[in-house]
């Protein structure tokens, strides 16, 4: 390798000049960045599960929903009524929205017999006048179980404007569209706005704040860690030049490369200020410890890179390959994070070896400062850095059955682990939004879909045993405590058969014929749009599809729940020479993330430790001191997993990358600990007086860059973005156990390898 203390001091203005082209060239990609909230485009086209939806929609069609909810102490109110066809009007005309395909009380399809005559169209053609007509509408309502609890809520307290979007919808325009209809017709009956376009606007806007809010906090607090730390100019404007342009080089590469902002890779730009903060650190630290010992500004300066550049490159390379093992998740968003944050990494550290350098020569030519004593640090710190040179052999035993509990405590914990999370989930229980959806879970079905595509072989879905069969299905599914409510083209053909013989409740029923079932499906059609008919039936018969609403957003019920539905399928309708199925919803594609999220995650902790204790056992040229290196992030890790089943927080995309996030920076600690050490037992000294040393230099520099990156890290916890909040606190947790147990596991446990006396722990 060339020696680039050499390069640096005498190119400098060629340095400041490539770095400069560079930056212009990756930053030229940040207006091209875009954020994204397509879950099922995280998956694998190959997935069965990802299959079976994309066979739902090739026949029934993807269409997203926007949903208006009025609520009020009476819906049935004229004035309030009048406000929900004024707001059914104005929704027909957002961008997007198919005019013909909207459910509300104006607009749903109503059959019903008056004097005698068979009536069909909407259920209320204008507004009621009086209270006759009010108890009129109420009556047609409550005997209507297309619309009783589907449209208006058993109470009579909610009611809901029920829109499909076309493929290719603005969803901002139609987000924004959808706000100002509630601001303008709230009061005094509060409306709410959900559904796809509003729930992918407020993940949207979440990232844009997260950026906004927590780089700006982050990167401040570090500025005052730098100031405090360094006490000079350089020493804070450094570092904190490391930062920015190692996340314009991220973020701008993010644009040239297609990937676009999703709720794990809008981290990033705070994941950076904590790691690439820690290679300025470093940098700029050995810089003054150099310049105080050497009496020319060029010796002190090729010292202090020569002295750094190895440890630096080690753990930059270490942190990218933690981050680079996220590609063993077939998850697109992970992946993506994970070549990002690698990248990062690699920036971070490029930018620490060759701007910093040019930087000092350029300044030290000028100003040539001085220090006359390296950092000083209070006396309470020099006391706790004593208490780490002497614990770890003093009180090795304690040390060892401390970890044990944690280990124990831990694999307890880690087998109460629970997975998944939908979009819902991402938000605070106290979140406008997260309320708008518990409170529709309350007086409706569900917010959340599950569709079941019944496929007959031999027979249509006009045979009147298969429609049967689907309300024998959906009575089983409704059982279910998370269900709330299910509709088909089965509840189609019984109300349409009860209203044509004028609500005679024997009739309440399937029609006993095909031709009977078909007689009823031609009214109902004849009634009802084309495109909405063949929303739940294909037009040749053959394919229908059953909705159930979902209430929970728990993933693991969700697939309980699956499973539960397969199995009943099976009992009802036998051995699948009738008929076939194909599951489709988001609740499928949040199933499919489980396995994949699992899965992926035992691979990723396998190759993270494996790669890490390859690189160290390179770096140290023994496979014990690799094995060394790995073990206090193999602890952090296990802490990490008992901490979370302990506490409930689910293993879903944002904690996923904890592991590898945690492994690739965290064994940082512990190379840059081993390698001093080494460098100590080299000499001949007893191992005591190799760890007092080594904590005297690497044990100062350890705390700092693990104050640095709590300090980052610590930011993510401002975010409203739950999963991003308990990343936060996990990665602050992981790095604190990596650290101490760099400091104190690695020299407790070499000192068996070691041989140390009993003599020598105590000098």
């Amino acid at each position: 390798m060339i020696k680039f203390e050499q390069h640096s001091r005498k190119s400098s203005l060629i340095v400041f000049f490539l770095l400069g082209l560079l930056t212009v060239f990756l930053a030229s990609g940040l207006p091209k960045l875009e954020t994204r909230n397509n879950y099922e485009s995280d998956l694998p086209d190959s997935d069965d599960v990802i299959k079976q939806n994309r066979r739902v929609e090739d026949v029934f069609g993807k269409k997203d929903e926007l949903i208006i909810v009025v609520c009020a102490e009476n819906i049935l109110q004229p004035s309030t009524l009048q406000k929900i066809v004024t707001i059914t009007e104005e929704v027909k005309n957002i961008p997007g929205v198919e005019p013909h395909d909207i459910m509300s009380l104006s607009e749903i399809d109503h059959i019903d017999f008056h004097d005698g005559i068979l009536k069909v169209g909407p259920l209320m053609r204008q507004v009621p006048a009086n209270e006759n007509e009010i108890a009129d509408l109420r009556r047609e309502i409550d005997d209507d179980s297309l619309i009783f609890g589907r449209i208006i809520s058993h109470d009579y307290t909610r009611t809901i404007i029920m829109a499909h979007l076309g493929e290719g919808y603005n969803q901002h325009e139609v987000d924004a569209e959808a706000k100002r209809i509630q601001a303008q017709y709230n009061g005094p009956e509060k409306i709410y706005v959900l559904g796809e376009p509003i729930i992918g606007e407020e993940v949207d806007r979440a990232i844009e704040g997260d950026i906004k809010k927590l780089f700006p906090v982050a990167f401040a607090l570090l500025l005052v860690l730098f100031l405090l730390f360094f006490r000079s100019f350089t020493g804070v404007i450094l570092p904190a030049g490391v930062i920015v342009l190692s996340v314009i080089w991220t973020m701008g590469l993010a644009g040239h490369i297609g990937y676009p902002l999703t709720v794990v890779s809008s981290t990033i730009p705070v994941l950076l200020v904590a790691v690439a903060s820690s290679y300025g650190i470093h940098v700029v630290h050995s810089y003054h410890y150099f310049l105080h010992r050497e009496s020319s500004i060029d010796n002190a300066l090729s010292l202090a890179v020569k002295s750094i550049r190895k440890p630096v490159i080690i753990t930059g390379i270490t942190s990218a390959i933690g981050s680079a093992t996220l590609f063993a998740f077939r998850v697109t968003s992970i992946r993506e994070f994970g070549l990002l944050s690698a990248a990062g990494f690699i920036f971070a550290m490029v930018l620490a070896l060759t701007l910093v350098p040019a930087v000092f020569n350029v300044r030290g030519r000028k100003n040539a400062p001085r220090h006359k004593s390296d950092i000083k640090h209070p006396s309470l710190f020099d006391t706790f850095l004593d208490w780490l040179k002497y614990i770890p052999l003093r009180k090795r035993n304690t040390v060892f059955l401390i970890c044990t509990l944690l280990i124990v405590a831990s694999a307890i914990g880690s087998l109460r682990l629970r997975v998944g999370m939908d979009p819902v989930d991402y938000f605070p229980e106290d979140f406008p939004f997260s309320k708008n959806v518990a409170d529709f879970d309350a007086h409706f079905g569900g917010a959340r879909k599950m569709y079941i595509m019944v496929e007959g072989l031999s027979e249509t879905v006009k045979n009147p045993n298969i429609l049967n069969k689907i309300l024998a299905f959906q009575k089983e599914a409704e059982k279910n405590p998370i269900v709330g409510s299910s509709f088909s083209f089965a509840d189609v053909i019984r109300r349409t058969n009860l209203v044509l013989h004028d609500k005679d409740r024997q009739y309440d029923r399937i029609p006993e014929t095909e031709s009977e079932v078909a007689q009823a499906a031609l009214v109902y059609s004849s009634v009802s749009d084309p495109e909405k008919y063949e929303s739940i039936v294909s037009h040749d018969f053959y394919k229908t599809k059953i909705t159930l609403d979902v209430r929970t957003s728990d993933v693991e019920a969700h697939s309980k729940l699956y499973q539960h539905l397969k199995t009943t399928l099976e009992q009802i309708f036998g051995s699948g020479e009738e008929v076939r199925f194909a599951f489709g919803g988001m609740i499928m594609v949040w199933i499919a993330q489980i396995r994949y999220i699992v899965v992926g995650k035992m691979i990723n902790i396998i190759m993270s430790l494996f790669f890490l204790w390859i690189v160290a056992t390179i770096v140290f040229r023994t496979w014990k001191l690799g094995l060394f290196a790995i073990f206090p992030v193999s602890l952090a890790i296990l802490i990490n997993f008992g901490i979370m089943g302990f506490s409930g927080i689910r293993l879903n995309m944002g904690t996923a990358i904890i592991t590898a996030m945690g492994a690739g920076i965290g064994v940082d600690f512990a190379v840059h600990y081993l390698v001093r050490l080494k460098d100590n037992l080299v000499t001949g000294i007893s191992f005591q007086k190799a760890v007092n040393t080594t904590v005297d230099s690497s044990g100062k520099a350890i705390i700092v860059d693990m104050t640095s990156n709590l300090i980052g890290f610590a930011v993510f916890m401002l975010s409203p973005f739950t999963p991003v909040f308990q990343f936060g606190w996990l990665i602050c947790l992981t790095m604190i156990a990596s650290a101490f147990g760099a400091l104190l596991l690695i020299p407790a446990s070499m000192s068996f390898l070691y041989g140390a006396t009993t003599d020598e722990k105590t000098q």
